[in-house]
């Protein structure tokens, strides 16, 4: 194999393609015959640069804010059916989480979640209001009966 010299911009810039376009530090140290740590600090550079963090755990933080703000918009402003869907998924993984909660938590939840649906309408289907069903949430406690 041949000695090729590249510019230091020139190097630079084919890192930098290489990390987007996911080559591994790791590989790309090897490739151009660099020190790792010297790649694996440039990837944390272009990282960065790219997602406003270097660390997963920020950025999937981001995310699930961002994802969150993504449900709210949706419930406040979609169509009937969006609202639909997206408040069933959220009221699944809020069933799914209750699993892992004290029978306290889940009481104050529900109630939290009661409180909200006699404040608002949640769901309008083709411009019909939902009719309020007769049922009422209860738990085993003595003062719930009567």
């Amino acid at each position: 194999m041949s000695n090729v010299t590249l510019s230091p911009d020139t190097l630079i810039e084919l890192l930098r393609r290489g990390l987007k376009a996911g080559i591994p530090p790791t590989a790309l140290a090897n490739m151009f015959e660099m020190d790792p740590e010297v790649t694996q600090a440039f990837a944390i550079n272009v990282r960065r640069g790219r997602y406003g963090t270097a660390e997963l755990s920020e950025a999937l933080s981001f995310l699930t804010w961002e994802a969150y703000e993504q449900m709210l918009h949706t419930i406040n402003r979609g169509s009937p059916e969006l609202k639909l869907k997206a408040t069933m998924a959220l009221m699944g993984k809020a069933l799914a989480t209750s699993v892992r909660q004290t029978p306290e938590e889940v009481a104050r939840a529900r109630d939290d979640l009661l409180a909200i649906i006699a404040e608002k309408k949640i769901i309008e289907i083709e411009g019909d209001e939902v009719e309020q069903s007769a049922f009422v949430a209860v738990d085993d406690t003595a003062d719930d009966q009567g």
